[in-house]
């Protein structure tokens, strides 16, 4: 019935655009065959039953499907209908640009090095990302962000120059997306080679502040996150385990629910993670995926942050 009622609103708002089919998929029937032809497929009971609860979008050539409404995914109902419609809607693939210091594209084997590695593959988020959109690897040096560009991907940006900020800024003037993603400690930054493990440490920070500043936000690098109610125990020497308050594990209680991005995720496990303080200037809105429910408290570097030892202090963590 929510399902259905769903389908009522969109058709009744579409003007007549939307046309909603109901069909009964029996065994052996033309209504079967045409749910497998359109991605629908059927969830078994047990061993002899199954049950059909799925749509497919469909526009011209284009079709996208929901194989299974799963119940546990009632919250996303409308954004998963959504995204189908618009998908078959938009044929043509949005465009996402990369900017990043780290390998998400993977890494080409150096042939200068002795030992020869075989390149590594891309992360997965980028191999998930280019099964609907097309991605663009933009490097870390861009004089300007191509028009064309949908949305902006800032991942871990370490000192990026003024004019690379410049090109971002300008993108987001010509209404362009953004979503910028900070550390102040990404264990997956090898940092400079022969360094030591707290060198590196305390070299793999990024920021950007020529465009925090615009926004009348702030990010301290030399700062991460604890909380006393979410402390994880983590193996310390000679294999004891050791309680590290700035190694979290996140639960639904700390989940904004509300919000598509974070209310289907079960847990986080966040190593190091930093804080977006400020209030921002006129026009920004603040949205926190992520509450922190007891004491907080505030690592003064990151390599306080390794050694457990973290001061309390009266701060707002976003």
């Amino acid at each position: 019935r929510r399902v259905e009622d769903l389908l009522k609103e969109y058709r009744s708002a579409s003007g007549g655009m939307v046309r909603v089919e109901k069909l009964d998929p029996q065994p052996d029937s033309d209504a079967a065959d045409l749910a497998a032809i359109d991605g629908v497929t059927p969830q078994s009971l047990n061993l002899t039953d199954q049950i059909y609860m799925g749509l497919s979008v469909s526009m011209l050539d284009s079709k996208a499907a929901l194989p299974f409404l799963s119940p546990s995914r009632d919250r996303l109902l409308e954004y998963d209908l959504s995204r189908a419609i618009s998908t078959v809607a938009n044929p043509e693939k949005k465009v996402v640009g990369v900017i990043s210091s780290l390998p998400v594209f993977g890494e080409q084997m150096n042939p200068m090095m002795q030992q020869q590695q075989p390149p590594s593959q891309p992360w997965m988020f980028i191999s998930e990302l280019e099964r609907t959109m097309e991605v663009r690897d933009l490097g870390t040096a861009v004089a300007e962000v191509p028009e064309d560009v949908d949305l902006l991907l800032v991942i871990h940006p370490k000192n990026l120059t003024d004019e690379t900020a410049y090109a971002i800024d300008q993108h987001l003037m010509r209404n362009g997306k953004l979503m910028l993603m900070l550390d102040p400690v990404a264990t997956t930054d090898m940092g400079q080679p022969g360094a030591n493990q707290m060198q590196r440490m305390m070299e793999n920070g990024s920021d950007l502040p020529q465009l925090l500043d615009a926004w009348g936000l702030e990010f301290d690098p030399a700062q991460v996150v604890a909380d006393r109610g979410l402390i994880t125990q983590i193996a310390g020497q000679g294999g004891q385990p050791q309680e590290q308050p700035a190694v979290l594990s996140i639960t639904p209680d700390s989940l904004n629910q509300d919000d598509v991005i974070a209310s289907q995720v079960d847990s986080l496990f966040l190593v190091f993670a930093g804080a977006i303080t400020g209030d921002g200037k006129e026009g920004i809105e603040k949205t926190a995926l992520i509450q922190f429910l007891h004491s907080i408290v505030a690592c003064a570097s990151a390599a306080a942050a390794a050694a457990a030892l973290c001061a309390v202090q009266q701060t707002v963590l976003l």
